[in-house]
């Protein structure tokens, strides 16, 4: 019996890549991005349809989307290089901080009074909070994708590669937050130095476990002569980064970006340990966005309809003023506060991922379970239509080159 339920789970996983492959494929097919795809194929194999994917399988899963958003947020890091952000520095970090910060102000703002006095959730302020560290984040690949395809050149194009790539870093230091601040709401503590001073002590750890990690594995890759060498003890790395930093209480996803970031920013490290990690993330991407298609229960995705489309409306709100603000405190360009915020529409893995985390998280089950729903269903709108507004946005600032 034991042995038979083995390979169901088995079965399942194999259905997860090779439908959820065959959902992206599709989604190209009629140029839509192919998390689309994958979302959409698992929410037709999910428990509230087809069921051929059923909650036994999810609980049997749920180790997996914590491993693929370690890496996910070593990518993350490795995105940010340094040398390549020269002379722009000022305005991508001021714009991230504006726009990050005003996103998680505006939905935490306003979603929690619909919260709390139209829905009568429990805790609404927790899920607001939440909610809001999660708006932060942005999907590069979408972005970057519509730059390439239409060969984009310019102070907005440059500066939106920045800003996309250090969004899902602050969208990880937001939730680190959050989080913090939720189980010292959730304990009733009323020290409020603690309630301050425990998620940066949370943050700086994670970030000194990171940074320690790749001062190590820099080195030790020295002794690496293969790519399958390169992946095994990269991959290898990232995980037990990971596990130690689940086991002092820090946010695994904030070592393993530091992790990332340390590496492509020391030339020592040949690039060739990034290309493996690039090699099999199509893989890790078919089975989490299909996982997260899964998960959604078509019921309380109903349910919260009004909740989907203020998510949408108060994040990109918060974004554009953001953008504004963070410009001119920064004296960008005037393409770059007037159109980079269309760029930033796009939203699918980390915010996702989060949601799948935060529903690991006993304390926060409840609020995890409702928020993967609205995220996920915000995910599919803004796949849709993210691309077209990235395209508008170069296009207006002219950087879109006319014969693309």
């Amino acid at each position: 019996m034991c042995y038979n339920k083995k390979m169901n789970i088995f079965a399942a996983l194999g259905l997860l890549l090779l439908i959820g492959y065959l959902g992206g494929r599709l989604a190209n097919r009629i140029n839509l991005p192919r998390v689309s795809g994958y979302l959409f194929l698992g929410v037709l194999l999910s428990p509230s349809l087809l069921n051929l994917i059923t909650n036994e399988h999810i609980r049997a899963f749920s180790l997996i989307p914590d491993f693929i958003l370690f890496i996910i947020a070593f990518t993350i890091g490795g995105g940010l290089k340094m040398r390549e952000l020269k002379g722009l520095q000022k305005s991508i970090f001021y714009i991230t901080a504006f726009e990050a910060s005003f996103a998680f102000i505006m939905v935490t703002a306003g979603l929690y009074p619909v919260l709390r006095y139209i829905l009568k959730i429990d805790d609404p302020f927790i899920t607001a909070l939440f909610f809001g560290a999660i708006a932060s984040a942005t999907a590069p690949a979408a972005t970057i994708a519509v730059i390439r395809e239409y060969r984009a050149k310019g102070p907005l194009t440059q500066t939106l590669l920045g800003v996309v790539a250090l969004d899902d870093a602050a969208a990880l230091i937001n939730y680190s937050i959050a989080l913090s601040l939720a189980y010292m709401i959730k304990t009733e503590s009323s020290a409020v130095f603690r309630m301050l001073a425990e998620p940066i002590k949370d943050i700086f750890l994670a970030l000194a476990l990171g940074l320690l990690a790749g001062f190590l594995l820099s080195r030790g890759l020295s002794a690496v002569k293969t790519r399958y060498g390169y992946l095994t003890v990269i991959v290898g790395t990232i995980t037990l980064l990971g596990g130690i930093a689940n086991h002092l209480g820090t946010s695994p996803l904030l070592a393993n970006m530091a992790l990332g970031f340390y590496m492509t920013n020391d030339l020592r490290v040949p690039r060739t340990a990034f290309n493996v990690i690039d090699e099999i993330e199509p893989t890790l991407f078919v089975v989490f966005f299909t996982l997260a298609g899964a998960h959604l229960e078509l019921r309380n995705l109903l349910h919260g309809t009004l909740i989907i489309f203020l998510y949408i409306i108060l994040r990109l709100l918060g974004k554009a003023i953001g953008v504004m603000t963070g410009g001119a405190a920064s004296n960008a360009p005037k393409t770059v506060r007037k159109y980079l915020a269309l760029g930033l529409a796009p939203q699918a893995g980390v915010a996702i991922g989060l949601a799948l985390l935060l529903n690991q998280e006993a304390h926060f089950s409840g609020q995890g379970r409702f928020i993967i729903d609205v995220i996920i269903g915000s995910t599919v709108i803004y796949e849709l239509t993210g691309p077209l507004l990235a395209k508008l946005a170069l296009t207006k600032a002219g950087e879109v080159k006319e014969n693309a």
